[in-house]
């Protein structure tokens, strides 16, 4: 009972946090959509606006990779929508450093290339190390 009402909490922190995101930036979908810090499932998403398609990263927290997405269509506003998802795995943030890795059982891996062109372009500006190794752990 506990742990499924601390995935709730978590859940609906995260998209508080993806509708706040997409408030703010109303201008456009940004690339990279994930919290500043910890342990999630991501999954790599062409999100589709009237300006065209754009692959996102999106992380978050969620018993499955599925949830994840959900939770990011649901914080989308109703003139954008996903299209096809490229797979999945797993990221551990810090302040210094971001690790992609593994993969979704349901998506499959996420290209390495497509996931280390997002998360470096996200970092350019910032001195935070990127790591990518799609396919390796779980």
């Amino acid at each position: 009972m506990f742990r499924m009402g601390r995935i709730n909490w978590f859940l609906q922190q995260s998209l508080q946090h993806i509708q706040s995101y997409v408030e703010e930036n109303k201008m456009g979908i940004e690339n990279v959509v994930m919290p500043k810090e910890g342990y999630y499932k991501f999954v790599v998403v062409d999100t589709e606006t009237v300006d065209g398609s754009e692959p996102v990263f999106v992380a978050g927290p969620g018993g499955y990779h599925s949830d994840v997405l959900g939770n990011y269509e649901a914080g989308l506003p109703e003139d954008t929508k996903t299209g096809y998802v490229h797979g999945g795995g797993r990221v551990d943030i810090s302040e210094s450093k971001i690790h992609a890795f593994g993969y979704s059982v349901g998506f499959g891996k996420a290209p390495q290339i497509l996931v280390e062109e997002l998360l470096r372009d996200y970092v350019k500006d910032k001195n935070i190390d990127v790591e990518v190794s799609m396919g390796s752990g779980y």
